[in-house]
């Protein structure tokens, strides 16, 4: 009885390993097909659903960030940007477009009051610099 729980669990733990890419590129693909159409909300709500299968993808969520940014929603926008530049300090993407929203938008305040702030949490972090 054992061996067959083991088995069984073996497979479960394989075939979902197997089948979590295979979904979040199902859920990336939708959402690039609803970019297509200008219906950013949703997409953005399949990037979030492709994250659950692959959490760590840093390019999910820089493409997130943009349909929310096309969606109007700035908010969550700003949100995710700041979000994805201190978890993933070796990708300055985030970064960059959040300092670039808030230059282009004349937000420069809130540009150096979030770079002071970054700075001081993550000193040795050079995309900050």
């Amino acid at each position: 009885m054992f061996a067959v729980l083991l088995g069984l669990s073996w497979y479960t733990a394989v075939s979902e390993a197997v089948n979590r890419p295979k979904q979040a590129k199902e859920h990336m693909k939708r959402a690039a097909e609803l970019e297509e159409k200008e219906i950013y909300v949703d997409a953005a709500a399949e990037y979030e659903q492709a994250l659950e299968y692959e959490p760590d993808n840093v390019e999910t969520y820089i493409r997130m960030a943009r349909a929310y940014l096309n969606s109007g929603n700035t908010n969550k926008f700003t949100a995710i940007c700041a979000k994805t530049a201190e978890t993933y300090q070796n990708n300055d993407e985030a970064l960059n477009m959040l300092m670039e929203y808030y230059v282009e938008n004349e937000y420069e305040n809130e540009a150096v009051g979030y770079l002071e702030d970054f700075v001081e949490d993550y000193p040795d972090n050079e995309n900050a610099k």
